[in-house]
C-alpha cells in the first residue's frame, strides 16, 4: 500500500500538475513456477498553471485496476499475461462555452515473453 503526493509533468493534459496517488498491490507465489499480482489505484491531478495547450479542465481523476500472471520457464526467461482497466475523468471547464468533462475508459490485455541476462558480479 502506498500514497504519494508530488508535482508531475501533467501527463500531456496540463502544463504541470500536483498529483495525489494511492495504490494497493498484492503479490503471491502460486506454485513453484507461477506467480501472480493484482493492483488497484487512484490518482487525483490538479493543474498547476494555465496553458493554451492541453485540456482546459482544472483537474482530472484517474483510476486503474489490473492483474498479472507469470510463469518462469528457466533461470533467464519466462512469460506473462496481464490485464489492466483504466478510467480517466476530467472535471468541468473553467472557461464558459467549452466542453472538457470527458470520460475515457480503456482495457489493455498484454501477453509477453521476458528474457534477461544472468546477473553480472561487480567486485
Amino acid at each position: 500500500m502506498s500514497f504519494e503526493r508530488f508535482d508531475t509533468s501533467g501527463s500531456g493534459f496540463f502544463a504541470g500538475a500536483e498529483s495525489n496517488i494511492a495504490r494497493l498491490e498484492l503479490e503471491r507465489k502460486l506454485g513453484r513456477h507461477y506467480s501472480g499480482n493484482a493492483a488497484l489505484g487512484f490518482a487525483h491531478n490538479q493543474r498547476l498553471q494555465s496553458s493554451l495547450l492541453g485540456v482546459a479542465a482544472t483537474s482530472y481523476n484517474y483510476g486503474f485496476a489490473g492483474f498479472a500472471l507469470r510463469r518462469q520457464f528457466g533461470y533467464n526467461w519466462g512469460t506473462f499475461l496481464s490485464y489492466q482497466w483504466n478510467d480517466q475523468i476530467f472535471d468541468t471547464c473553467p472557461i464558459a462555452g467549452t466542453t472538457c468533462n470527458r470520460i475515457s475508459v480503456r482495457h489493455v490485455l498484454t501477453v509477453g515473453v521476458e528474457w534477461h541476462f544472468r546477473p553480472i558480479r561487480i567486485d
